[in-house]
C-alpha cells in the first residue's frame, strides 16, 4: 500500500527529482559508483549478490529484494540534464539513492518552456547531447533520431517497475521505451463528494455502489438526479447532484483517449463509437437532466455544501482541509462505461528522455532506478499525522489510503495524449459544443480532419 502511495507523493512534487551540486558544476565528494564485477562500493553502500546479477543494498532499502538497485557502470558521477522546471533542492531525503548508492549528481540546465524541444535538438545537433530531456513526449524527436530508446542501460523486468509496468507498456514506440515515467499521475480518475449531502438525503454513497460492484455511468446520473435539491422550485437548485469542468473522464472509462498510439503511428479516435458513446452521455448529463453545475472552477461551491459530487483535478483536494479533517470529503474512481469489460482510468505517465549520444546513458539510467527506489522507501521513512500533512498543504492519510484503493488498485490506466497532439486547441469544440445542442458527430466531423493534422506534424516536425 505504501509504495504506490509514495508513487502519488512523487506526482503531487510533479516528480521535481530534479538537483544539480552545490557548485552548480557537477562535481561530487561521493565515492563514485562501481563497475560490475568489482567489489568496491558507494559510500554507506553494500553489495548483495542476488541471482540474476549484481545489486546495491543500503540503508533505507528495508531488506525488500524490489528495492535492491541494478550496479551500473557510470561513466561520470555527473548527469546532465535539459529540462523547464527549477532544479530541487539535492539535500532532500528523496535523492538519497541517487548520491550515495550511485555516487551521482545532476547538472541542470533549464531552459523556458516554450524553446524546449528547439535547445534540446540544438544540443544533440551540435554535439552536446543532454543525458536526460524532460518534455512531453514526441514522437517526430524519434523519427528524426535526436533520442536514444532506454531498453539498453534499463532492466524493465525487474521488480522496481512492477507497481508502474501496465503505464510503462503504454508509451512503448516502435516497440521500445523512448519515453520513462516513475509516478503515474490519475487526477482526472476522480469523483469526489460530500457525505454530509447523502447522510441528510439518505442516499446510497457513490462508495457502497462501488463496494457493490454497480458504480456505473447509469448509477451515477440516477445518484445526480436524487441528489439535486431545488426546495422552492425556482429551477435554481440549492445543491447540485454534479459538478464538472470538462471531462475528459467520460471517454477515458470507455478506454480510449481521443488519440492513441498504435504500431503504425497514432489513431485518431474522434469517430470511435467509444467515444461518441461517451460524449452523448456526457450531454445528456450535463445539458439535459438539470442536475449538473457546469464550470471550470467549483472548489468553493462544493466546500460549501452546494455540490453533492465534483469531477475536478486531483490538485482541488488541497483546498479542503477542512473536509478532509472532518472526514466528510470522500471520492471514487471515475464511473465504469457500462459496456466496457474494466474499470479504465484517465493517466498521465512518460516524459523523461534520453538524448541521441548521450554521453553517460547508465547515469541517466540510474537516475530513473532511484526516483523508483524513491517512490518505494520515501514514504516509509515519513510518520506524519493527518492534521500535520494537511496543514503542510497535503493530502490526509485517509485521502491517500481512497486514491490508492480508487485510482491505482485492479484499475486499467488510458495514456493521455492530449499535450503530446496539442488537442487543446479544439477545447471550445471539444467541451462547449455539447453546450450548445451540437451532436457529438458533427463535432467530430469537423475537428476531426484538424486532429489528424496534428498527428502528422508530432510525427514530422
Amino acid at each position: 500500500m505504501k509504495r504506490i502511495i509514495a508513487l502519488l507523493l512523487a506526482a503531487v512534487m510533479v516528480f521535481t527529482f530534479v538537483a544539480c551540486s552545490g557548485s552548480g558544476n557537477g562535481e561530487d565528494e561521493s565515492t563514485p559508483t562501481p563497475a560490475p564485477g568489482t567489489d568496491a562500493t558507494p559510500t554507506g553502500a553494500e553489495v548483495d549478490y542476488t541471482e540474476g546479477g549484481k545489486y546495491l543494498n543500503f540503508p533505507g532499502a528495508n531488506g525488500d529484494d524490489n528495492l535492491k538497485l541494478p550496479a551500473l557502470e557510470l561513466t561520470s558521477n555527473e548527469v546532465t540534464f535539459l529540462t523547464h522546471d527549477a532544479p530541487a533542492d539535492p539535500s532532500l531525503d528523496r535523492f538519497i539513492a541517487f548520491r550515495d548508492a550511485y555516487g551521482a549528481s545532476l547538472k541542470v540546465t533549464v531552459v523556458g518552456a516554450s524553446d524546449r524541444i528547439t535547445k534540446f535538438v540544438a544540443a544533440v545537433m551540435g554535439g552536446e547531447s543532454p543525458d536526460m530531456f524532460n518534455y512531453d513526449f514526441r514522437p517526430s524527436l524519434v523519427n528524426k533520431g535526436y533520442c536514444a530508446p532506454w531498453d539498453d542501460y534499463i532492466d524493465f523486468s525487474l521488480g522496481l517497475w512492477d507497481d508502474v509496468r501496465a503505464s510503462l507498456d503504454n508509451v512503448k514506440f516502435k516497440n521500445h521505451y523512448y519515453t520513462v515515467g516513475t509516478a503515474p499521475s490519475r487526477w482526472n480518475s476522480l469523483i469526489y463528494y460530500n457525505t454530509e449531502i447523502f447522510e441528510e438525503l439518505s442516499l446510497k454513497t457513490p462508495k457502497e455502489y462501488y463496494d457493490e460492484g454497480n458504480w456505473t455511468w447509469t448509477t451515477m446520473r440516477e445518484l445526480a438526479l436524487q441528489a439535486t435539491v431545488d426546495a422552492d422550485s425556482d429551477g435554481s437548485p440549492e445543491i447540485y447532484g454534479f459538478a464538472c469542468g470538462a471531462c475528459p473522464g467520460f471517454f477515458y472509462s470507455a478506454g480510449k483517449a481521443l488519440v492513441e498510439y498504435s504500431d503504425e503511428g497514432a489513431i485518431n479516435n474522434m469517430k470511435s463509437a467509444e467515444v461518441a458513446r461517451a460524449m452523448q452521455f456526457y450531454t445528456d448529463l450535463v445539458v439535459n437532466d438539470g442536475s449538473t453545475l457546469y464550470g471550470e472552477d467549483l472548489r468553493k461551491e462544493f466546500a460549501a455544501g452546494q455540490i453533492a459530487m465534483y469531477c475536478a483535478s486531483g490538485w482541488y483536494c488541497f483546498s479542503w482541509g477542512d473536509m478532509m479533517l472532518n472526514q466528510t470529503l470522500e471520492l471514487v474512481p471515475f464511473p465504469k462505461d457500462p459496456d466496457a469489460d474494466a474499470y479504465y482510468v484517465h493517466e498521465v505517465f512518460g516524459s523523461y528522455m534520453m538524448g541521441k549520444d548521450s554521453p553517460n546513458p547508465y547515469g541517466a539510467a540510474a537516475y530513473m532506478y532511484s526516483a523508483l527506489y524513491d517512490n518505494f522507501n520515501t514514504q516509509e521513512k515519513i510518520e506524519k499525522t493527518s492534521e500535520e500533512r494537511v496543514e503542510e498543504g497535503g493530502w490526509s492519510n485517509e485521502i491517500d489510503d481512497m486514491i490508492m484503493t480508487m485510482c491505482y488498485e485492479n484499475k486499467v490506466p488510458v495514456l493521455s495524449t492530449w499535450s503530446t497532439f496539442e488537442l487543446g486547441e479544439f477545447w471550445g469544440e471539444i467541451w462547449f459544443g455539447p453546450h450548445l445542442g451540437e451532436p457529438w458527430s458533427a463535432i467530430a466531423e469537423e475537428v476531426a480532419p484538424q486532429v489528424d493534422e496534428k498527428i502528422r506534424i508530432a510525427f514530422e516536425e
